[in-house]
Order: structure tokens, then sequence, then C-alpha cells
């Protein structure tokens, strides 16, 4: 089913590998480039080897869970055979949550976030991202919801594939892979859409200076990614999520960590948090 996504500023999608489609990697560097005709983003979950396809042309996310394209229009979203929407997308920056691909279904979205760790290549676990790309533990399905549907009873799933055995507990919120054990910290829609929100005040910013209120003093400020941004020439402004509440990682000369702000509250103009609010300057 395809569903327009039309916001003040942008849309958001999630995106996943391609099959029966022409496989294109990302060929060249500047992925992150704001300027790109659409740049999409995964928020929340950094999801290495999710694909979207457009038209006859596939290209898988980065590291970084960015891929981009050069034009608007209906997008067609997989995993391995694993179907899971169509998307309309008019803008040209998009971020990327669960609770856009099925944004008529919670529950749904949800079980797609605890299949994401399921699905994940890695066997160290990390919260903050999973990777896709060649992984032996995605089911042989052709459609994401039927897969739940057919493997699932009451809060319970479970399935087997390459010899691997998954078993998932949504109500816990469990993934046990291969008798080991994974407690899946789940990232709440509310916090998705404060994501949503800090995108409308990074893009607000862009090529504009902001201010330091308590200090007055007025920062550059510059557009590296969809969750990323600089201020000034000495500082990288990162946002993760953590126990379900948004981080600013606030690197001196992008090399190290010299502040962690938690996010209170922003709109298109202010951001604040828990050491400083920022204000754009017109």
């Amino acid at each position: 089913m395809i569903r327009k996504l039309k916001y003040l500023l942008l849309s958001t999608v999630i995106v996943l590998l391609c099959v029966g489609c022409s496989s294109d990697k990302n060929d060249d560097e500047e992925v992150l480039k704001v300027n790109s005709s659409v740049l999409i983003q995964t928020a929340g979950i950094k999801i290495e080897g999710l694909t979207i396809c457009l038209e006859d042309t596939c290209k898988t996310t980065d590291k970084e869970g960015a891929v981009k394209f050069k034009k608007n229009g209906t997008y067609t979203f997989r995993l391995n055979n694993l179907h899971l929407a169509s998307l309309d997308i008019n803008t040209s920056k998009v971020l990327i949550t669960p609770y856009i691909l099925f944004d008529t279904n919670d529950t749904m979205a949800q079980w797609f976030e605890l299949c994401l760790h399921a699905f994940d290549k890695k066997n160290n676990f990390d919260t903050y991202s999973v990777t896709l790309t060649d992984s032996t533990y995605i089911p042989l399905f052709d459609d994401f919801q039927m897969f739940i549907k057919n493997n699932k009873i009451n809060n319970n799933l479970s399935y087997t594939v390459n010899e691997h055995t998954t078993a998932i507990d949504s109500y816990a919120n469990i993934v046990i892979r291969d008798e080991v054990v994974r407690n899946i910290p789940l990232i709440s829609s509310s916090t998705y859409k404060q994501l949503e929100e800090l995108l409308l005040f990074i893009l607000a910013a862009e090529s504009k200076e902001i201010q330091q209120l308590s200090t007055g003093k007025k920062f550059s400020f510059t557009t590296k990614s969809l969750n990323t941004f600089l201020l000034g020439e000495n500082y990288e402004v990162k946002a993760q999520v953590e126990d379900d509440e948004i981080i600013l990682l606030i690197y001196n000369n992008v090399t190290e960590i010299t502040k962690k702000a938690h996010v209170i509250d922003l709109n298109n103009t202010t951001l604040v948090t828990n050491i400083e609010i920022y204000s754009i300057v017109n």
C-alpha cells in the first residue's frame, strides 16, 4: 500500500534490501551531502545494509544508515525477499523510523524493531546499530507482515533459517538467537517523533548561526547529516538515542566527546538541553 508522506519540511521512511532489481552500492563518499536530491537516513538505530529501490535502481544504506537518490518518486522497500512497503517520497530530506514504515500499525512497528536485532549479522549486540548486509539470520519469506502472522503465537515468534534458531518475546522485548539472549531496549514512538522535530531544527538552522543563550556566543551551523551538525569549526554534535531519550554527543575538534547533553525540548527555532539552550539567529 502506498502512503503519501508530507510534513512541513520533510518526510520519513525506512528502506530495505531489494530483490529482483539491479543492486547499486553507494559508490561515492558524498552520501551524506545534504544538497543531494533525496537524502534518506535511518533514525534511532543506524541500519547498514538496508536498501531502497526506485524504478529499476536499488541502493543500500551505508554504515551511518544513509543513502541518496537523484529524484522523488515511488520507492519500494525490501529486506531480502521481505517486502515492507511502497512509499511516495516528495521531499529531499527523509528521516527513517519504523513508525513511518508501519504508520497505521504501531504493533507491527515494534515487531520490526525487535526483528532488526534478530536479523543483525553481528554477534556482538549493539543497541544503536544493526548490520544486515550478507546476514544469514533473515527469514525466507516474501512479506514481512505475513512472516510475523505465520510465525507468531500471542506475544511470541519463532523461526529457523540457515540452521539458526530464533525466538522473540514481544512482551518482554527479548530476542533469543542460537540460545543467546538479547534484551532489546525499544525506542518509543514519542522519541522517534522528537527525532523528527530535531531534524526540523537542523534544517531550519542550516547555513545560519545559532546562539548559546547563557553566554551570548554565536556559532556558524553546518549540517553534516540528518542527525549530525557542526558548531563553528571546533565542535561536531551527533544525536543518538539512549534509554529512550535523545542524547547530543558533543565532540571537540571531532575527535573526542567533551559533553553529553540530554534534549529536553525543541522547536523550529530553539533547542533546549539540560546544559544549554541554543537559538537560531535570523
